[in-house]
């Protein structure tokens, strides 16, 4: 069984490695039949006799295609900022694979069933929380570097620079993050990319209410023209207020958030000092079909109890 573990550990690696260096040729490809069914849409547009379903079945293609490219960009992103150096393709397979890996081993070794199972859940999930969390803090970050940034982009707008070159002076001068998604801004005007849809590649990697009304008003102006300036001085005071009742909103609920916390180890205290305690009596209701029956009960009720009261707590599900 051991040989057998390491037989798999050692495929699974290696098709790991496969698909990490086949990963950047496989991009390239897929961008390449990309740029040839689109050529092949606009030759077939001028001339005669071409099919419009043809037609049609090669726009639905690019649009599937562009709408998974720009899937597997946001995963990209967010992997590059958790500082993990590979691509989405590569860290499901590799975290997977050693997930696989460690719940073999540990059934070679005599582990039940369950318990590999639930480690190798746990190996699973663990990267992908670890993903999440650096995507929050990533997010709220940006959000309180986000007033300043955009009073920066409406005073170099008062002294006669463009968007764009607003945008590389207030991302040069900005700091992490702010300066990276400026930047990529700039980057994708500079190769084509219109405003408004620079915008909304910026709103999708930063799903917040700030950023989409910052991009909202960029996309909106460029179409309808008017004072930018003072339209992003107008934003930079709302999005300061919020921020204030938001802080203040925060204060005020501090005293129900410790009461949630309290609320939430209590039991598990009570329970650990009632086991030490009196180890018999909690033993036998434990091993008692009622008390398990009482004990999942309660354990249901209260994890019920903890996931609304936190969704009370919760600012942003205060409409």
């Amino acid at each position: 069984m051991i040989l057998a573990a390491l037989c798999v550990g050692v495929a699974v690696t290696l098709l790991m490695m496969t698909v990490y260096i086949t990963e950047r040729r496989q991009a390239d490809v897929q961008v390449m039949n990309a740029l040839s069914q689109r050529l092949k849409k606009v030759l077939g547009a001028g001339a005669d006799g071409f099919e419009t379903e043809s037609a049609s079945s090669f726009a639905d293609a690019w649009k599937n295609y562009a709408e998974h490219v720009a899937m597997l960009r946001e995963a990209a992103h967010w992997l590059k900022v958790a500082r993990i150096p590979w691509g989405p393709k590569s860290f499901a397979l590799i975290t997977l694979g050693l997930a696989g890996f460690v719940a073999i081993m540990l059934l070679t070794v005599g582990t039940k069933l369950e318990i590999a199972a639930g480690i190798g859940a746990a190996i699973l999930f663990l990267p992908v929380l670890h993903i999440q969390r650096v995507r929050q803090g990533y997010m709220k970050k940006f959000g309180e570097l986000l007033p300043t940034a955009v009073g920066g982009l409406a005073n170099a707008l008062d002294v006669g620079h463009s968007v764009e070159s607003s945008l590389v002076h207030v991302g040069h001068h900005s700091p992490y993050p702010m300066c990276d998604e400026l930047m990529t801004i700039h980057n994708e005007l500079k190769f084509g990319a219109s405003l408004a849809d620079a915008m909304k590649h910026l709103s999708s990697r930063i799903d917040t209410a700030e950023t989409r009304f910052f991009c909202v008003c960029l996309a909106v102006q460029q179409k309808s023209g008017g004072n930018l300036s003072e339209i992003l001085k107008n934003l930079e005071t709302t999005i300061r207020d919020q921020f204030a009742i938001r802080r203040e909103a925060k204060a005020m609920m501090a005293e129900g958030r410790m009461t949630l916390m309290v609320l939430s180890v209590l039991p598990w205290a009570l329970f650990t000092f009632q086991y030490f305690g009196n180890r018999a009596t909690t033993l036998a209701f434990i091993h008692d079909p009622k008390g398990q029956m009482f004990i999942g009960v309660a354990v249901a009720l209260h994890l019920i109890g903890i996931f609304w009261a936190a969704r009370i707590m919760n600012l942003e599900n205060i409409k």
